[in-house]
C-alpha cells in the first residue's frame, strides 16, 4: 500500500477507520469492531458522516487504490473539522480490505500506529476472488484464451490481487497450487462472500493449511464494482497473527500522540 500521514495521537478510544468503497449504503457503522470504530463509506458519500469526527479524533481513511480520489477528498474533510486524518490506499480487494480495518481497529497499539499496523496486516493478507468467467474482468485483465474459455463450462478462474495481480485458470491451479509467500507466516481463516467449486475449495485448503471456511454475508454490490459482476465470490485469507513489528512509540512533537518511533 502507499500511504500519506499526519502524525497521529495515542488513546485508541479516539481511532476511527473509514473504508471507502461501493457500499449499499452512504453511511453505516461495522458493527464487529465494537468500541474501536470502523465505517463504511460509499465513495460517493459527500459528508454526512463528518459529523461523527471532531477533534480530538485520529481517522484513518482506506480504500482501493481506484478510489484514492475519494479517500483523499474524506481525509482532507476530517482534517478540516479537527481530526488527525491519514489517507492510505491498497491494491487489497474490497473483503480485504474490511478485514484489514477490523483487525488493525482490534490489535493496534496506538491510534497513531494506526498506519503501521494496516500496512503490515495488509502486505500479508492474500486477496483475491473466484470467478466462472472472466469477460468483464479488466483488472487484471484476462488474456484472449481466458476470455474465449470463459464460454466453456468448467471451474473457472482464481483471480489474484495484490502486487502482482494475476488471473489463473482453477484447471492450471490444480496443477501449480497457489503461491505462497513463505515471509507471510501461517495463515489465517478463508473468508468468501459465497459458495465456490470442490476444486476452488481443494486449493484453499492447500494454501492455508487446512484452514475453516466462513462466508461473509453481505451484498454482491460491493465486489461488483472491483471485479465486473455480481456473480464474483470474493476471497481473502488474513494471517494468523499479527505481523506489525514491535517498534518503540515516542510522542510527537507537535501533536502528543504516540507514533512509531525512527
Amino acid at each position: 500500500p502507499t500511504a500519506h500521514r499526519n502524525h497521529a495521537r495515542s488513546g485508541l478510544d479516539h481511532l476511527m477507520i473509514v473504508v471507502v468503497g461501493d457500499h449499499p449504503t452512504a453511511l453505516e457503522p461495522d458493527t464487529e469492531t465494537g468500541p474501536r470504530s470502523v465505517w463504511l463509506v460509499h465513495r460517493e458519500e459527500r459528508g454526512r458522516w463528518a459529523s461523527l469526527v471532531g477533534t480530538g479524533r485520529v481517522v484513518l481513511v482506506v480504500g482501493g487504490r481506484q478510489h484514492e480520489r475519494a479517500v483523499r477528498h474524506h481525509a482532507a474533510v476530517a482534517a478540516d473539522l479537527g481530526a488527525t486524518s491519514t489517507w492510505l490506499v491498497s491494491d487489497l480487494g474490497p473483503l480485504a480490505l474490511l478485514l484489514t480495518a477490523r483487525n488493525t481497529a482490534h490489535v493496534a497499539r496506538t491510534a497513531g500506529s494506526a498506519v503501521l499496523t494496516f500496512e503490515s496486516l495488509a502486505a500479508v493478507t492474500w486477496s483475491g476472488a473466484w470467478m466462472r468467467s472472466v469477460t468483464k474482468l479488466t483488472r487484471p485483465a484476462p488474456s484472449i484464451s481466458q476470455h474465449a474459455r470463459s464460454i466453456a463450462p468448467g471451474d473457472g478462474y482464481v483471480v489474484e490481487l495484490g502486487p502482482s495481480p494475476r488471473v489463473t485458470s482453477v484447471r492450471h491451479l490444480q496443477r501449480k497450487g497457489l503461491a505462497l509467500d513463505p515471509a507471510a507466516g501461517p495463515r489465517g481463516p478463508v473468508v468468501r462472500t459465497g459458495d465456490v467449486p470442490p476444486a476452488v475449495e481443494e486449493l484453499l485448503a492447500a494454501f492455508t493449511g487446512g484452514a475453516s471456511h466462513f462466508v461473509f454475508d453481505r451484498p454482491p454490490e460491493v465486489s461488483a464494482e472491483r471485479f465486473g459482476t455480481v456473480a464474483a465470490v470474493e476471497l481473502a485469507v488474513p494471517p494468523q497473527h499479527d505481523p506489525t513489528p514491535h517498534v518503540p512509540l515516542v510522542a510527537c512533537p507537535s501533536c502528543g500522540h504516540h507514533v512509531p518511533g525512527p
